[in-house]
This record gives C-alpha cells, sequence and structure tokens, in this order.
C-alpha cells in the first residue's frame, strides 16, 4: 500500500466544495465587464497551463467584439463563446435571463444501465443507507450512487457483516460508483477505511496531491497538500475487490477511485473516470452575472492529473445493444470466481 494526515484545513476546503468571490464596485458597462469576467478568470481558474490556453489572445481576440452599445443578450452571448473555449463542465456564467453550463459533446460510451441491473441483477437486493447491495454467485456487489449521500460506518458494518458472515463461500466484492457524479468527500474516507487487508502491521495510504491557487499568475499554486490513510480498525470488505468506473465518475467518486488503486487487493474495471475534481469558486460579476470555476486541481500520488480521469486496471466496455448483460460487471465477476 502507499502512505491518515488530513488537513483540517484540507477537508473544510473539499467539503465546502464553493467559495465564493464579491464583486468589485467597478461600472457597469459591457467593456467594464468583460475585463472583470476575464480577470476573474485570468488570477483564478487553473488549467490554462495544463490546457495549453493563451488567455492573453482570447482577451485581445474577444475585446475586439465587445461594445458598450451592445444589447445585453447579445453580449452575454459573446462572453459565451469566449467561455466555451474553455471546454469545462465546471465553468458556468448565470444571469437573470439565462444560465450556461459547458456541455462536452465527446462521445463516450455510457457503459451503465441501471434498468438493466435492476432486471438482471439487483433481483434480490437490500438496501442499507445510500448502498443498494447483494450477493451474485458468491460475490458480493454494492452499488453507491452519490456521494453526496452520507456514508456511516454501522451501515457498513451491516454490508460487511453480511460478506463475513458467509466467509467461506464469499469470494470477494464488486463496489460500483459508475455515474455518481461526486459530493462529500469525507465519504470517500469512510469508504477507504474498510478496504485493504486485514494486518497488525502500521500502513499509510498516499491518495492524492491538492493544489490551490494562492496568486494571480497561471502557475502560482501553493505546495501540494497530500491526504494520507492510515490503516484503519475498523472491518475489511473481505478478499478481493473490483471497483466499477465509468466517464460517469466525476469529482470526489474519482478522487475515491484513485485512494482505492493504491490498495493491493483492490483493482479498477470499466471505462476511464470523469474528472471535475477541484474546488468549485463561485464569483459575481460587476453587474451581478455569477460565474463558477475551478480553483483547484488534484494529481494521483504519481502525479497524473485527475481532471483526465483515472484509468482503469481493465477497461471494459458495454454492447449498447445488449439488453441482458452488464459487460463490466461480469468481467469483474468472472475475475474473482477465476483469480
Amino acid at each position: 500500500m502507499k502512505r491518515i494526515i488530513v488537513f483540517l484545513s484540507l477537508i473544510i476546503m473539499l467539503t465546502s466544495c464553493e467559495r465564493l468571490l464579491m464583486p468589485d464596485p467597478t461600472p457597469k458597462s459591457n467593456i467594464a465587464v468583460f475585463e472583470n469576467l476575464w480577470k476573474t478568470l485570468d488570477e483564478g481558474y487553473v488549467y490554462f497551463e495544463y490546457k495549453d490556453i493563451d488567455w492573453d489572445t482570447i482577451h485581445r481576440e474577444y475585446l475586439k467584439k465587445i461594445y458598450d452599445t451592445m444589447e445585453t443578450r447579445a453580449f452575454y452571448d459573446t462572453c459565451v463563446k469566449m467561455l466555451k473555449l474553455l471546454h469545462d463542465p465546471s465553468v458556468s456564467m448565470k444571469t437573470e435571463f439565462a444560465e450556461f453550463y459547458f456541455i462536452d459533446t465527446t462521445y463516450y460510451n455510457a457503459n451503465f444501465n441501471r434498468k438493466l441491473l435492476e432486471r438482471f441483477y439487483w433481483k434480490d437486493h437490500e438496501k442499507t443507507g445510500p448502498f443498494i447491495h447483494t450477493i451474485i454467485d458468491s460475490i458480493g456487489y454494492v452499488y453507491y450512487e452519490s456521494f453526496n449521500d452520507e456514508v456511516k460506518d454501522a451501515q457498513l458494518d451491516i454490508i460487511i457483516e453480511k460478506l463475513r458472515l458467509n466467509n467461506d463461500s464469499i469470494k470477494g466484492v464488486v463496489f460500483d460508483i459508475r455515474n455518481n457524479r461526486g459530493g462529500d468527500i469525507r465519504n470517500a474516507f469512510t469508504l477507504l477505511k474498510r478496504m485493504g487487508i486485514d494486518t497488525n502491521y502500521t500502513i499509510t495510504a498516499q491518495l492524492w496531491k491538492a493544489y490551490y491557487k494562492q496568486g494571480p499568475e497561471h502557475d502560482e499554486f501553493a505546495d501540494a497538500q497530500t491526504s494520507y490513510l492510515e490503516q484503519s480498525d475498523k472491518t475489511k470488505f473481505p478478499k478481493q475487490f473490483i471497483l466499477l468506473t465509468n466517464r460517469g465518475t466525476l469529482g470526489s467518486a474519482a478522487l475515491f477511485a484513485t485512494g482505492a488503486q493504491g490498495y493491493p487487493n483492490v483493482k479498477v474495471y470499466g471505462d476511464t473516470t470523469g474528472g471535475q475534481a477541484g474546488m468549485i469558486v463561485g464569483a459575481e460579476l460587476s453587474n451581478g452575472w455569477q460565474i463558477t470555476f475551478p480553483g483547484s486541481y488534484y494529481t494521483t500520488d504519481d502525479d497524473r492529473n485527475i481532471e483526465e480521469g483515472v484509468p482503469p486496471t481493465l477497461r471494459v466496455d458495454m454492447d449498447p445493444n445488449d439488453k441482458t448483460h452488464d459487460a463490466i460487471l461480469d468481467a469483474a465477476l468472472n475475475a474473482i470466481k477465476n483469480p
């Protein structure tokens, strides 16, 4: 395993998900608002260098399109065109008449079909707190839909105890977080304490690194804040553990996936996760319009930016035309049955 020293300040920043910047008392002319928008992102957005975006050139190009005599709607549309160049679903702008969110039109396999699961795999399932769980061919299966739903130790005790009562026959666990769009990072820590192997040794796992802006320049970040998790005395999920992910696994769910990969008995099947793990910053422009953007970014312990997703141990795609089989879940079940 890899190396909990979880800084309280880090948890506060992660769980409060959003920070609000109040507007400067500047004029409300279109040009002034445009400059306010551009500068706010220039000093706060974290991915200019990572995405190789020339924000100064974009400023010069779009400033030519802005006039104080423009209709409000035309001005809004021009600003939206500029924001789209960031190609970032975490960037938004809200006005009294419209709201913009970037939609990534890149095609990805869905690699998840809840109705199929309900019909063919979840027939005898139980629900404990936010978890749907069952046993499939002597393998534990757990589905967790959203990290916004609180994870309690008592709930995990119920699920794990059920598996351990059948310890001789249970061969492992499949934990499904496909289409989990993230939420409260504290739930990830609660789950990670139940992973790994039972041992009397003190083992620590390095989970991920967080980088926060600390100055106006594009490359001005504070030193990395690394999250660690110490071996817990909590009862663990038994034996082999396979985590299922897809492109809809976002935010703190993606962080959970990268943390889980540090355990020797854990594998990840499915598709590369999505990103959107950064702390979202909210700002109000001088005309009252509100914008959001990522104000931090995260990397794996080996410095891979989580914005590009966490790749699986084994890539598996579902066949969208197959209405009776979940190829990703089947691959995980087969791997545990035939190690």
